[in-house]
C-alpha cells in the first residue's frame, strides 16, 4: 500500500482522464420524458422507483404518482423505462424516439401467484456488478425465510438448507477456503441497506486474539444433542446474518464480482438491500419449522400528499434446538418506523429508527455435572436518515447524502464448573515480582464480555448530468464517505477469585475495559464514469472507477472497470477487474495486552493461607497500529445469452485476497532472580535471592498480522427456461465449480525442539518451518422445477442440490525447516538443510502434515416447495428438506469413523395475510 493525500489521488484520477468528460461541451437543449404511475384500480402510487437504464437516471413518483425525467434531445433513438414498486410487478417498457415527448401511463399489478409470469428463483441481473443476482419480492417470500441466511442458501455454490438458527451464520464468496482464510472472506463481504452499510468492525465479543490467536478466541455455546459446539458471536467474522431479518426486504442484489467504486470496505462481494417503501397492505406472516416460530407484522400508511408514507415493520422469532427440550435457543425481536417524504418538489427524505434485540442462549441443563451454560444477548438502536435533491440542471442531476449511526449493548456470559486441585493466582496489571495467593479449585468459574458498540457512517454522492463526447454517452458520479466506530463497554469482565481458565501456557487473563480505545476512523473518495456507446453498430457499455480509501490511517488506491458488449440482441460478453481492500477491525486493532506469570516459588500448604505463591509478570502491551488493509484482486468475465425459450449466462473468474488477517506467535526472552525458601512451621515460607538468575525463552504471545493469502478460480453457470405452457412448469439449473489455494505464508511456523537436545547443548532451540499450503475445491449443481398453475394461485417446486466433488488437500512437504532460532530468540536462515547435519539435522520433523479427504461419491439433497394463494389475500405455503431422507453413509475401514449425508427430514409451514 502506498501513502498518498487527497491532492494526488485527484490528480492520478485527471490523469486517467475520469474528469475528461467533465470538460465536454454540454448539450442544453433537453427535452422531458413524464408520466405517471397507477395501480390496477387507477389510484396514483407514490414513491415508485421509475429508472431511464440508457442514461442510469432513477427517480420516484410524487405524491400524484408522476414522473419527469430531462433527456438530452436527439441523442437517443430509444430508451427503456423500468418501474418497480414494492408488492407490484416490475414494469419494463422500451420507449422509441417519438414517444418521448408523450406522457407515458404506467401500470402495476399486484405481485400474485394468479399471475402469468411469475419469478421465484433469483436471477442474473443488478446493478452494481456485471455478475449480480436478483431475488426479488416474490422469489424471497417463496423461500420461506428465517433471516438472510436462508437466502444465501440460495446462491450457485451453496447448499439449501433448512433454517439454522444455532450457531452464528456468515457468508463466504466466491472462495473454497477454509478456517481463518474462510473467516477473513466472511469478514470481507459488505452489507448495504438503502445504500447505507452495516458496521460490525466494532464489535469485540471474543477473548484476546494477543493470547490466544485469532482461531482461539471465538466464543462458543455447547449443543446438548451433539456434544459440539457453535459459535454465539460474530467478532472479525462477517456479519451474524441470522440477525437479520427479511420482513421489510423488498429486493436483494448479491454481488460476488467486481462492484462499483462507489462501495467500500469489501473484499469477497457485497449484498444491496432494498427495503420496502410506500404504502402496502397490512401483512401478516408466520413461519414455523421444527422448534422455531418467526411472526411478523408490516404495513406501509399514505400520509396525505403533505406527509408522504409511513412504513412500520414488528418482527419476533423465536428458535429451539429441540422442541423436547428447550436448553439452547435464539430469540430475535426487529422493529423499525420509516417515514419517507418529498420535502420540496425535489427533495426527498427517508428517516428509518430502527431497534433490534437477539438472544443466544445455553440454559443450565440440570443433567449437565460441569453446570455450562452460556449466551450472547445485544440490542441495538440505529437511526438512519437519506435526503436526495434532484437538481436537475446542466451539471448535476441530484446530490445524495446518507448518514447512519447506530449504538448497541453486547452481553457475551460462560461458565463452567471446576473441580481441581488449588489454584494460584496472579492478579497485578503490572511488570515485577510479587506474592500471589492459592484458592481452592472448586468453583463455578466465569466470564463475561460487555461491549457497547456505535457507528457513524455517511456518504455523499453527487451525480452529474448526461454528458456527450462525440457520440460516447457519460454519467458521472463522485463522491466521499466516512465511517467513525467505537467502543464504550466494560470489556472483559473477570473475578480474580473465580478464573475460569487459570494459568494456561504461563499467562493469566486480567479485565480489560475497552471505554478507553480510541475510535476507528476510516474515509474513502470516488470517481466513477458511466458509459455507454456503440461499436460496429452494436451497443457497449463500460463502468469506470477508480477508489481512495484511507484506512488505519493508510490509503489505497483502487480501480475498477465493468465491461460489457452486445454481439447480437441476445449475446452479450462482459469482463471486470477491480481492487478493494477491507480495514481491520477494532478486535484486531485493540487486543487487550498479554500477562505472561512465571512461578518463581510455588509452595502449597494446608491451610492455603500459609502457601506461597511468588510470581514473575510481565505485561506486553498490543501495537497494531501496523496493520494494512486486507487487498482483494479480481479478475472476470461472462457470457449470456437470452432468446424467447431460454436465458442462460457463465461467468468465470479469479480472486487474489492478499494482507488478510492472521495471527502469528512470537516469543519472549525473559531473565529473573532465582530465589530460595526457608520453611516455616506453621507459616507461610520465608524466600530470598539466591544471587542466580532464571532464564525462560518459551514464553508466546499473538501477534496480529498481514499474513494470509487466498486465490480464489472459479466457474458459475446459470440456465432458466420460460414457462412450457403445455406442463405450466419451468426448469432451472446453477452449477459451480470453485478451486482454492489458501496458507498463512506471511507467517511462518515456529516448532520447540525437544528438551534433550537443547540439553545436549545444540545451536536450535525452535525450528522456523514454511506456512502450510492448502487446496480444496469442489463442485455443486442445483436443479428445480417449477410448476405453476396461474389460475389456482398454486405453485410447486422441487430442487435438487446435487455435490459432485467435494475434497481439501494439504500436500505437505512442509518438514524441512528453513531457519531457527537461538536461546536468545534470535533468527538463523538455514540456505540448504542436510538431514545429516550434526548441528541441525535433527529439525527435519518426523510427519509432514500432508492429508487428503475427498467426497466418497456423489448424493443429492431433494427439496420442495408448495405454495396456494387464496384471493391474493391468504397464502399457505410448505417447504421439505431432504423430502425423501436420503441420507448416504460411508464408512471409512483407516479410520473407523462413519459419515453420514445430508441432514433429517426438516418441514417448516408458512402463512401469509394481506388485507
Amino acid at each position: 500500500m502506498m501513502r498518498m493525500n487527497v491532492g494526488n489521488f485527484l490528480l492520478i484520477v485527471c490523469m486517467l482522464s475520469l474528469c475528461l468528460p467533465v470538460l465536454a461541451q454540454t448539450e442544453h437543449q433537453e427535452i422531458f420524458i413524464t408520466g405517471k404511475v397507477v395501480d390496477e384500480h387507477q389510484k396514483p402510487i407514490a414513491f415508485a422507483t421509475v429508472r431511464l437504464s440508457e442514461t442510469i437516471a432513477g427517480a420516484n413518483t410524487d405524491a400524484n404518482g408522476n414522473f419527469r425525467f430531462p433527456v438530452p434531445k436527439g441523442k437517443f433513438s430509444s430508451l427503456r423505462l423500468s418501474v418497480s414498486f414494492v408488492g407490484k410487478k416490475t414494469v419494463e417498457k422500451l420507449l422509441q424516439a417519438a414517444e418521448f415527448a408523450v406522457p407515458q401511463v404506467i401500470s402495476m399489478k399486484d405481485l400474485s401467484l394468479t399471475l402469468e409470469d411469475v419469478q421465484v428463483t433469483a436471477v442474473r441481473k443488478g446493478t452494481n456488478s456485471n455478475s449480480s443476482i436478483l431475488f426479488d419480492l416474490e422469489a424471497i417470500e417463496q423461500s420461506q425465510a428465517f433471516s438472510l441466511a436462508d437466502i444465501m442458501n440460495n446462491l450457485p455454490g451453496k447448499l439449501s438448507l433448512a433454517p439454522q438458527l444455532q450457531t452464528v451464520q456468515t457468508v463466504t464468496m466466491r472462495s473454497n477456503a477454509q478456517g481463518i482464510n474462510a473467516i477473513n472472506n466472511a469478514f470481507g463481504v459488505a452489507i448495504y441497506v438503502d445504500g447505507i452499510r452495516v458496521n460490525n468492525e466494532t464489535n469485540m465479543q471474543n477473548r484476546s486474539v494477543s493470547q490466544r490467536g485469532i482461531g482461539g478466541s471465538l466464543i462458543t455455546a455447547p449443543d446438548a444433542n451433539t456434544g459440539g459446539g457453535g459459535q454465539i458471536d460474530a467478532a472479525f467474522t462477517g456479519l451474524d446474518l441470522r440477525d437479520i431479518a427479511i420482513e421489510n426486504i423488498e429486493r436483494i442484489e448479491v454481488a460476488q464480482g467486481v462492484v462499483s467504486a462507489k462501495y467500500g470496505e469489501l473484499t469477497s462481494g457485497a449484498i444491496f438491500i432494498e427495503q420496502k417503501t410506500g404504502r402496502t397492505p397490512l401483512t401478516f406472516n408466520l413461519n414455523i419449522n421444527g422448534g422455531s416460530t418467526q411472526t411478523s407484522l408490516t404495513k406501509g400508511f399514505n400520509l396525505g400528499k403533505k406527509w408522504g408514507a409511513l412504513n412500520v415493520t414488528a418482527g419476533f422469532l423465536n428458535s429451539n434446538n429441540d422442541p423436547r427440550d428447550k436448553v439452547k435457543n435464539y430469540n430475535r425481536i426487529n422493529t423499525s418506523v420509516m417515514w419517507t417524504n418529498y420535502l420540496t418538489k425535489k427533495l426527498k427524505n427517508s428517516l428509518q429508527v430502527s431497534y433490534d434485540r437477539k438472544l443466544d442462549d445455553r440454559k443450565l441443563d440440570p443433567d449437565d455435572d460441569n453446570e455450562e451454560m452460556a449466551y450472547a444477548k445485544s440490542y441495538n438502536v440505529s437511526i438512519s436518515n437519506r435526503m436526495l435533491l434532484q437538481v436537475n440542471n446542466e451539471l448535476i442531476r441530484s446530490v445524495g447524502l446518507n448518514l447512519g449511526f447506530t449504538k448497541g449493548k453486547q452481553d457475551t456470559y460462560k461458565q463452567f464448573l471446576l473441580n481441581r486441585a488449588p489454584q494460584p493466582i496472579a492478579m497485578k496489571d503490572t511488570t515485577g515480582i510479587y506474592e500471589g495467593y492459592f484458592i481452592a479449585g472448586n468453583y463455578v468459574a466465569e466470564e463475561q464480555i460487555i461491549g457497547e458498540p456505535l457507528s457513524l457512517n455517511g456518504s455523499l454522492d453527487v451525480t452529474s448530468a448526461t454528458y456527450f463526447t462525440g457520440n460516447i454517452v457519460h454519467n458521472i458520479n463522485l463522491g466521499v464517505t466516512f465511517s467513525l466506530s467505537g467502543n464504550r463497554g466494560e470489556g472483559v469482565l473477570l473475578d480474580p477469585n473465580r478464573p475460569r481458565w487459570g494459568i494456561q501456557n504461563d499467562q493469566t487473563a486480567r479485565p480489560y475495559n475497552y471505554n478507553s480505545l480510541p475510535d476507528m476512523i476510516n474515509t474513502g473518495f470516488y470517481l466513477q464514469d458511466n458509459i455507454q456507446g456503440n461499436l460496429f453498430d452494436r451497443p457497449y457499455r463500460i463502468g469506470l472507477g477508480v477508489r481512495y480509501d484511507i484506512q488505519n490511517s493508510v490509503g489505497t488506491i483502487q480501480p475498477r472497470i465493468n465491461l460489457s458488449y452486445s454481439l447480437t440482441p441476445s449475446l452479450e460478453l462482459s469482463a471486470g477487474f477491480g481492487v478493494s481492500t477491507k480495514a481491520p477491525s477494532m478486535a484486531h486493532r485493540y487486543p487487550a495486552p498479554t500477562w505472561l506469570d512465571i512461578p518463581i516459588l510455588n509452595l502449597v500448604k494446608i491451610p492455603l493461607d500459609s502457601s506461597l505463591y511468588l510470581v514473575y509478570t510481565r505485561k506486553v502491551l498490543a501495537d497494531n497500529s501496523y496493520l494494512k488493509a486486507s487487498k482483494a484482486t479480481q479478475l472476470e468475465g461472462g457470457i449470456r445469452y437470452t432468446d424467447r425459450w431460454f436465458n442462460t449466462s457463465a461467468f468465470a473468474y479469479a480472486k487474489w485476497n492478499t494482507n488478510g488477517f492472521n495471527s502469528s506467535e512470537t516469543f519472549n526472552e525473559v531473565t529473573i532472580p532465582a530465589y530460595g525458601y526457608v520453611d516455616v512451621q506453621g507459616g507461610k515460607p520465608r524466600y530470598f535471592q539466591t544471587g542466580d538468575s532464571l532464564r525462560y525463552n518459551t514464553l508466546g504471545n499473538y501477534r496480529i498480522t498481514n499474513g494470509l493469502y487466498t486465490a480464489d478460480y472459479g466457474l458459475e453457470w446459470m440456465l432458466q427456461t420460460k414457462d412450457i405452457r403445455a406442463i405450466r412448469t419451468s426448469f432451472s439449473l446453477s452449477t459451480a465449480f470453485s478451486y482454492s489455494q489458501f496458507d498463512d505464508r506471511g507467517d511462518n511456523r515456529t516448532v520447540s525442539v525437544d528438551k534433550t537436545i537443547i540439553e545436549a547443548g545444540k545451536p536450535a532451540w525452535y525450528g522456523v518451518y514454511p506456512a502450510e499450503k492448502r487446496r480444496s475445491w469442489s463442485l455443486l449443481s442445483k436443479v428445480s422445477t417449477s410448476t405453476h398453475i396461474p389460475k389456482l394461485g398454486f405453485i410447486v417446486r422441487f430442487t435438487a442440490d446435487i455435490h459432485w466433488i467435494e475434497t481439501t488437500d494439504l500436500p505437505g512437504k512442509n518438514n524441512i525447516p528453513i531457519g531457527y532460532l537461538d536461546e536468545h530468540l534470535i533468527y538463523h536462515p538455514i540456505k540448504n538443510f542436510d538431514v545429516n547435519d550434526p548441528d541441525l539435522g535433527y529439525l527435519k520433523l518426523v510427519a509432514d502434515n500432508a492429508s487428503y479427504t475427498t467426497l466418497p461419491f456423489p448424493y443429492a439433497n431433494i427439496n420442495m416447495q408448495v405454495a396456494k394463494e387464496i384471493r391474493k389475500n391468504l397464502r399457505l405455503s410448505i417447504s421439505a428438506y431432504n423430502i425423501f431422507n436420503i441420507r448416504p453413509q460411508y464408512y471409512n475401514e483407516v479410520t473407523r469413523s462413519r459419515t453420514v449425508f445430508n441432514s433429517p427430514l426438516s418441514l417448516s409451514a408458512g402463512l401469509t395475510v394481506k388485507l
